[in-house]
Parts: C-alpha cells; sequence; structure tokens
C-alpha cells in the first residue's frame, strides 16, 4: 500500500508545474515544520510538512491565508483552516495560492 501511495505522489507531482519549475520561497522557520511556497507564473503550491513524530500546528503569513488543499495529491495528515495548519507526525499537504 506506502508503494502505490509514494507511486501516486509522484505522477501527481509531475502534473504540477510549481512543483515541478517553480522558485521556491521558504517561509518562517518552524521547530518541527518545513514550509514553503512553489511558485509559476501560472500558479502558487504551499507546501507544508511535519518532520516530527508529534502532532504540530503551523500558522499561515498573510499571504497563504485563503490557500485551498490539493487532496489530488494523496498526501495526509494534515488539516488547513482558519490560516493555521494542524499537522499530524510526518504529516503533510499541499494547497494552492490565489
Amino acid at each position: 500500500m506506502q508503494v502505490f501511495r509514494y507511486r501516486h505522489l509522484l505522477h501527481w507531482r509531475k502534473t504540477q508545474p510549481a512543483i515541478l519549475h517553480g522558485e521556491m520561497a521558504l517561509l518562517p522557520v518552524d521547530a518541527q515544520v518545513f514550509a514553503f511556497v512553489r511558485t509559476t507564473d501560472a500558479q502558487r503550491v504551499l507546501c507544508v510538512f511535519n518532520f516530527s513524530d508529534q502532532p504540530a500546528s503551523y500558522g499561515l503569513p498573510a499571504d497563504c491565508q485563503g490557500a485551498q488543499l490539493m487532496t489530488e495529491s494523496g498526501l495526509t495528515g494534515a488539516t488547513l483552516a482558519a490560516g493555521n495548519v494542524d499537522l499530524a507526525p510526518w504529516g503533510g499537504l499541499f494547497a494552492q495560492l490565489t
């Protein structure tokens, strides 16, 4: 099952121009969370990952408010609400930014 998820994520990633070719801007540092935005002229994608075995919460900067979760990636373990990302251990998300 894990191999399927990994292959699905790799396939999905190839369909996202910003993830493949976009400029990367790191977001404010957090002890548990690695977050960045990938940007092309046509797309902005928020990427947030919890690299720990403990749940984490990450407040999004103002220019990342209104992000829409990209569930097609198959990545799980995170929720997005009111400008905050709550992450399960080792969870992550991709979200479309306007």
